[in-house]
């Protein structure tokens, strides 16, 4: 749609702007619709309408009623459509402003809407000095009291400038002396103080005071020196009045050993000796700590050390190739396995410490495997996981033989110190095969269980 913008006085308006406009003769302008169901549009086109309009009445642009409200008058009628020109006024009805008095206020009516605002004084603390208001005198008074004085009268309000002065009457400076402590007077005001001292022990040379030397002395006994440190001279006692240099003469010289100690006096000191054969000695305790301890034999070839009549059942004796750990299933115990890994008791669930990096397990009991192949291995019950290389195959029993088995199994790579934990698991290559455990206590009944726990060594090679 085409735009055209044109300058033409209009009620006051110097520019519009039309959706669609066309310049009509002279000028002029219409609106031509019905409003408002269809868009005012201005044209000048008498082929269109043939009417030209220079004034725009409330029925062509639609117009509402500008009613007067509260305190609103119009100089014709009570409403307003632009169809005359007419005057609209406001009334105030509210023309009196409220004062309330506050504390130091005062509120004079002077007539009609007027009023005085004043400030409440007591013109006697506060005065006004022209227009200005000012502090005259505090309300309460300062009286002079024993000693002070003021320069004019008794009393002081601020109402005007005095001065105060004291009286020192007390000029005297009492002191009491407490021994060692004496106060001499010395005349008028003056006190001398003096400290008492005994002239021996102390001394008040240039001014301060010194200890000369302590009240007893110290005696030299048997072997003990003194020697004058200023000039050399052998002294007897000393009493701190000159410096002295103190020494021992050690007069025994004669040492005796005691067990397993010997004294050669042949050499210069003499020397002690710890005797090559100890005898005679109740125990020998190492130091517990970080540091390595020791005890080495004899290397030499064909010549080993010989240890008799030593006890060492102790547990905590780290022995090579000992037994670490044993458990006995006494009591009756039978089992049956299929081709599943399964634990066979609990009761074998045993932990140990590694005393070197290998360690060879035994376990004991009769096995019935019915012509199958039976498989056992050793459990981490722990870590939940088999130990390596641990699931092995052991036999296979023909027809229902039950026979006694030794099972072995080799751990390896492990570190000494540490602490593991097993368990036997066993399968067939089919199900079922069985181990029969101990009995309950009859004659001839099943051999117990047993699994041990046997260091390896370190001199192991595994292949």
């Amino acid at each position: 749609m085409n735009k055209a913008t044109f300058s033409k006085t209009l009620s006051g308006l110097r520019e519009l702007e039309l959706d669609v406009a066309n310049l009509a003769e002279e000028g002029q302008i219409q609106i031509q619709g019905d409003f408002p169901t269809t868009e005012q549009v201005l044209i000048a086109d008498p082929t269109i309408n043939g009417n030209i309009y220079k004034t725009l009445t409330p029925s062509m642009i639609g117009l509402e009623n500008l009613t007067a409200g509260t305190n609103i008058t119009y100089s014709a009628g009570t409403t307003y459509n632009g169809t005359a020109p007419i005057t609209i006024n406001a009334t105030d009805t509210n023309t009196q402003l409220t004062l309330v008095e506050q504390n130091g206020i005062v509120i004079t009516d002077l007539g009609g809407l007027n009023r005085g605002i004043a400030t409440d004084i007591d013109n006697d603390t506060i005065v006004f000095n022209g227009t200005e208001m000012e502090v005259a005198k505090v309300p309460n008074s300062l009286t002079a009291g024993t000693n002070i004085t003021f320069n004019i009268g008794t009393t002081y309000d601020g109402s005007q400038a005095i001065t105060i002065s004291s009286i020192d009457n007390d000029t005297q400076l009492n002191l009491t002396g407490a021994l060692p402590m004496v106060i001499n007077n010395g005349g008028g005001l003056n006190r001398e103080v003096e400290l008492q001292y005994d002239n021996t022990t102390l001394g008040a040379g240039g001014g301060a005071l010194t200890v000369s030397k302590v009240p007893n002395v110290l005696t030299k006994g048997t072997n003990i020196n003194f020697i004058n440190t200023d000039d050399g001279a052998i002294e007897t006692t000393y009493d701190g009045s000159t410096p002295i240099t103190i020494s021992s003469t050690d007069t025994d010289t004669t040492y005796q050993g005691g067990k397993n100690i010997t004294i050669d006096t042949t050499t210069n000191p003499d020397t002690i000796n710890l005797d090559d054969d100890l005898t005679g000695i109740d125990s020998i305790t190492m130091t517990s700590g970080p540091g390595a301890t020791a005890i080495t034999g004899n290397d030499y070839p064909s010549n080993p050390t010989t240890a008799t009549y030593l006890d060492l059942s102790s547990t905590t004796n780290l022995i090579p190739g000992a037994v670490l750990a044993t458990k006995v299933q006494r009591s009756n115990l039978f089992k049956s396995f299929s081709n599943v890994y399964s634990e066979l008791s609990s009761n074998f669930r045993t932990s140990f410490k590694a005393q070197s990096a290998n360690v060879m397990v035994e376990f004991r009991a009769n096995v019935r495997a019915d012509s199958r192949i039976f498989y056992g291995g050793l459990y981490d019950y722990n870590a939940g996981s088999y130990q390596a290389d641990s699931r092995n195959r052991f036999n296979f029993n023909d027809e229902s033989d039950q026979d006694f088995t030794i099972l072995t199994w080799w751990i390896r790579n492990l570190t000494p110190g540490n602490t593991y934990y097993i368990t036997p698991y066993f399968r067939g290559s089919s199900n079922p095969v069985y181990i029969y455990c101990g009995n309950s206590g009859t004659t001839d009944g099943f051999a117990p269980g047993i699994m041990r726990i046997i260091d390896g060594g370190n001199n192991v090679s595994v292949y």
